[in-house]
């Protein structure tokens, strides 16, 4: 009885060594007895499980370490050439971004310098959330999946969609009240009104070296009640930014046109918002992408107020979010992360 006991304790020892050894050896534990030895490479393709599986023992112990491939000197230099020549305005097969015309798409100056304004203003609102963290404590927001509630702080009781018989006059009541301003605008602005969105977002999206008009749609006094406070904004936490950043963006789906609040909301929710983001959040950024290109294409002219709007949001989830390939280009070029 000892002496069969003992036989059995060597057989389980030995298996174990063995399934270590595959283990170490082929990354895979033994799953069926494998011969011993060299296949026999003279009876032709194996026709067992078993002789398979040597097989691909004797093939994977013969592979070398480290694969080696040559590069032609004439192949890596077309390569250089054809990532050298993408730019904003021509983009590479690669681009999320539809063609436009060249007056409304936006230059690389001007997509690298608002990204960097971006980049610091996210800066200056993360300083004031640390500076003022106990106040933003005690700050009442809704739950985060509580969207009539936050319906009526985005908009107000009137909403933001209008059926589609008032989408045009909409539209021309924006481009009717628009705010001429002057051309030496400053960097040095301030907010006022405790908005979220500063100088640098009307500045940055109303110079005319990106193709748009030199106005600014003046919201009115009800789009001043319903925008993005700085008090509610830093109160947030990531996770109700997250979602209502993602239903601003379902919602603006269905739309023909995209008011000034809503693009003070998606602006200032995606200044608040930490990198790196969920593969979730960037499938809506894409989706704001595709949208705001979409309606860039129907602009009928520089002048256009709706123009300075989508290009802000198109360099926003492109460029510093990286859903673009062309625009996330500048913002590794320039460190702006």
């Amino acid at each position: 009885m000892d002496e069969l006991e003992d036989e059995i304790s060597e057989s389980d020892d030995e298996d174990v060594n063995r399934d270590d050894y595959d283990l170490r050896m082929f990354g895979i534990s033994r799953a069926l007895p494998v011969p011993e030895g060299l296949p026999d490479l003279s009876s032709g393709p194996p026709d067992t499980a078993e002789a398979y599986l040597q097989w691909v023992r004797y093939e994977a112990m013969n592979c070398p370490q480290v694969m080696r491939v040559d590069i032609t000197a004439e192949k890596l230099t077309r390569n250089e050439e054809s990532k050298s020549n993408d730019n904003v305005h021509g983009h590479s097969q690669s681009s999320s971004l539809p063609d436009c015309p060249a007056w409304a798409a936006p230059s690389v100056t001007w997509v690298r310098e608002f990204l960097l304004d971006f980049k610091l203003f996210r800066q200056q609102l993360l300083r004031l959330a640390e500076e003022h963290q106990q106040e933003l404590s005690h700050v009442n927001v809704p739950a985060s999946r509580d969207m009539q509630h936050w319906g009526l702080i985005c908009f107000g009781p009137s909403g933001d969609r209008p059926d589609d018989s008032n989408a045009a006059s909409r539209q021309q009541e924006t481009s009717t009240s628009t705010c001429r301003l002057s051309d030496n605008l400053n960097d040095e602005g301030g907010s006022g009104g405790g908005e979220v969105v500063n100088a640098s977002f009307a500045e940055g999206f109303l110079s005319s070296e990106h193709g748009g008009a030199l106005a600014q749609p003046c919201p009115n006094i009800s789009e001043r009640i319903s925008g993005p406070l700085l008090k509610t904004v830093l109160a947030m936490d990531q996770v109700r930014v997250v979602s209502l950043l993602t239903w601003l963006i379902q919602e603006f789906q269905e739309l023909q046109y995209i008011s000034y609040t809503r693009s003070q909301w998606l602006f200032s929710l995606a200044a608040v918002l930490e990198k790196p983001i969920h593969c979730d959040t960037g499938a809506a950024f894409r989706a704001l992408l595709r949208k705001c290109c979409a309606l860039r294409v129907k602009a009928a002219n520089k002048s256009d107020p709706q123009l300075p709007i989508l290009n802000t949001l198109i360099a926003v989830a492109g460029g510093y979010f990286g859903q673009d390939e062309v625009l996330s280009k500048v913002v590794a070029s320039e460190d702006l992360m």
